[in-house]
């Protein structure tokens, strides 16, 4: 075998790896993004929440917020509107929560499922917690859509130290969601 016949190998071996290296990177991506708003899908928020609840739990005084969103009558506007109406108000709250996510802090946000949305604050206080909830509400209520003329959301905040089972946390900021959108929706309510 040849020096050139080598080098060629080499140099197909090192192709070879820049392909399956930029393969793997968008595969993960597709496991760990929803395709629509660009935030992570809810496998990837999930895990990042949990993982956040296990920290705070081994933090001595360690704190988690998480605050989950559902957009105010979106099925009306899906009717109304049509369908990409509605994947357009989708990409516009996904955006929102984009602007005033702080990923250096550890903060994560992610689509929950149909329009449900989780945004995680590691090391965040319950008051600082409902403050940026709020701060959502009132952007999301100004952003621009098309289609709609306007939108609200309704949002559920809770704060843990990460002592508590993973379910019970679930259920809090759920439970929370569930009673602002029950009490006249466009609000933040915390449990």
């Amino acid at each position: 075998v040849c020096s050139s016949d080598l080098q060629v190998t080499s140099q197909e071996l090192h192709k070879s790896l820049d392909e399956l290296v930029t393969v793997n990177q968008k595969l993960h991506r597709m496991a760990t993004i929803d395709a629509l708003t660009e935030l992570y899908n809810r496998r990837e928020i999930e895990r990042l929440i949990d993982d956040a609840i296990d920290s705070a739990a081994e933090t001595e005084g360690g704190k988690l917020s998480l605050i989950m969103l559902d957009i105010d009558h979106f099925k009306n506007v899906n009717d109304t509107y049509g369908h990409d109406a509605g994947d357009k108000i989708l990409e516009g709250v996904a955006a929102v929560l984009n602007s005033i996510v702080h990923e250096k802090d550890g903060e994560a946000a992610g689509r929950w499922g149909g329009e449900e949305f989780f945004l995680m604050i590691p090391n965040c206080e319950s008051d600082a917690a409902i403050e940026r909830a709020e701060e959502i509400r009132q952007i999301v209520n100004l952003y621009p859509y098309p289609y709609v003329p306007s939108l609200t959301c309704s949002l559920g905040v809770t704060t843990t130290n990460g002592r508590e089972d993973k379910k019970t946390i679930y259920t809090r900021v759920d439970d929370a969601l569930y009673e602002a959108k029950e009490t006249g929706r466009n609000k933040v309510v915390v449990h």
